[in-house]
């Protein structure tokens, strides 16, 4: 199984693509596997990944900041952001 060789913790992201998931490193093209992100939620939890939209899984560690627009906005590390659902707002303690 190729779960087993992907280090999770490197991965800053992960992106639902319907029964496919999109890994996301910084220092790698992004990976493709064929599981689905709510398989991934369920053995990820305790990695600190959260849910914040459902395409959107993302590592805590590389939350930089939590904009607090009309819509809420995780900015991860290396600068990108993505949305947050209005049912999974997040608290601004999550940033370390």
């Amino acid at each position: 199984m190729i779960i087993n060789k992907i280090i999770f913790e490197r991965m800053s992201h992960l992106e639902a693509d319907i029964n496919y998931t999109i890994a996301h490193d910084s220092s790698e093209k992004p990976l493709k596997l064929s599981y689905t992100l709510l398989f991934f939620e369920k053995i990820l939890k305790a990695n600190d990944f959260i849910r914040i939209h459902r395409s959107f899984l993302v590592n805590k560690a590389f939350i930089k900041e939590i904009k607090d627009l009309p819509q809420q906005i995780v900015v991860l590390q290396c600068g990108k952001e993505l949305p947050v659902s209005r049912r999974r707002r997040l608290c601004p303690y999550l940033v370390d």
